[in-house]
């Protein structure tokens, strides 16, 4: 299902996001500690150990929106964002989601890092996890679905 705005904390489940970016997100909220997956089909190929987190779920312990920078595609202008709209747990189309995740190092400590994809283009809900192929597809096949140019 194909949705342009949800808060995922009141509406559980395993969200795709989706942006003219080769990297793609994976949420999911269905659990009782949120988690996420960053999908970097170039690093899945050629992994380095800068970027060990891609391709694996990471606990999500906050997110939030920024404020919605484009509408129906189209910049808003510098006057029309509203920085105060930065509602948390909430995903949407037009806007960067600002998230912070938790890993394990080896000893067993934990460190958090952020994540802060580009401007969200395409939201969907899955129904199942991602397959190994779904991971390692560019999101430039996926987002010909919406009619969304890459670069």
């Amino acid at each position: 299902m194909t949705l342009t705005e949800v808060n995922i904390m009141d509406q559980p489940g395993l969200y795709l996001v989706l942006s003219s970016s080769p990297v793609s997100y994976y949420v999911d909220t269905r659990f009782a500690h949120p988690r996420v997956l960053r999908a970097n089909p170039n690093l899945i190929q050629y992994a380095t150990e800068f970027d060990e987190t891609d391709g694996q779920w990471v606990d999500l312990t906050d997110l939030v929106s920024l404020p919605l920078f484009e509408r129906d595609g189209v910049p808003l202008a510098p006057g029309d964002v509203d920085w105060d709209d930065t509602p948390p747990w909430v995903l949407r189309v037009g806007a960067r989601p600002l998230m912070a995740c938790e890993d394990y190092n080896p000893d067993g400590t934990t460190y958090a890092f952020p994540w802060c994809p580009r401007i969200t283009a395409a939201i969907d809900q899955l129904e199942a996890q991602p397959s190994d192929e779904d991971l390692a597809i560019g999101p430039e096949t996926k987002l010909k679905k919406y009619g969304i140019e890459t670069w």
